[in-house]
């Protein structure tokens, strides 16, 4: 490929069936990749493969193709476990005794556990803290997570939102800004 005075780019993926186990999908991507000038695919599984020449292009196509076949047999795998299982009489799935009760609990507590820090948390919301000071500010005064840990900037954003606290998420470090 002639060099313009540009970089050239490259895919550059671990193994090809991390990419897509879907073999017209890796084949469409590597065209689109060759038109538009991008050089090639390097997989790490596959390093000596160069996909814009002939051989390298009908290696890809095999590879992919041996990763599709692998992602279909595994599909039919489970599915034939499954049917053996339940042929056996094992119950697949379905209602657990109590399972929506404990949910329901566990919510009803997680409201009111907020609903104890709405006093600390609103005039931090108007002042536009990120969820980071907040969760820092909370473990100064002793709220800690259930295993004794300081809260996430993400547990934060869930108590936020159960407390109905309007806002809206400013950049990357999570502030909340009351609207």
């Amino acid at each position: 490929m002639a060099q313009t005075g540009a970089e050239e780019a490259f895919f550059l993926t671990t193994k090809i069936d991390r990419l897509a186990r879907d073999a017209g999908f890796v084949l469409k991507l590597a065209n689109e990749t060759e038109k538009n000038g991008m050089g090639s695919f390097v997989f790490c599984d596959l390093p000596d493969i160069d996909a814009t020449t002939s051989a390298g292009r009908m290696v890809l196509t095999m590879m992919a193709s041996v990763a599709e076949f692998e992602a279909r047999r595994i599909s039919e795998r489970t599915k034939e476990a499954l049917a053996a299982a339940k042929a056996r009489g094992v119950r697949l799935g379905g209602y657990r005794q109590g399972a929506a009760e404990r949910a329901s609990e566990r919510k009803q507590k997680a409201i009111a556990d907020a609903e104890g820090l709405r006093g600390v948390l609103e005039p931090m919301v108007r002042a536009g803290l990120s969820y980071r000071a907040m969760a820092d500010a909370l473990a100064g005064v002793g709220k800690l997570s259930s295993t004794g840990k300081p809260l996430a900037p993400a547990q934060i954003g869930r108590i936020l939102q159960r407390l109905g606290l309007s806002g809206k998420l400013l950049g990357s470090d999570q502030a909340w800004v009351a609207a």
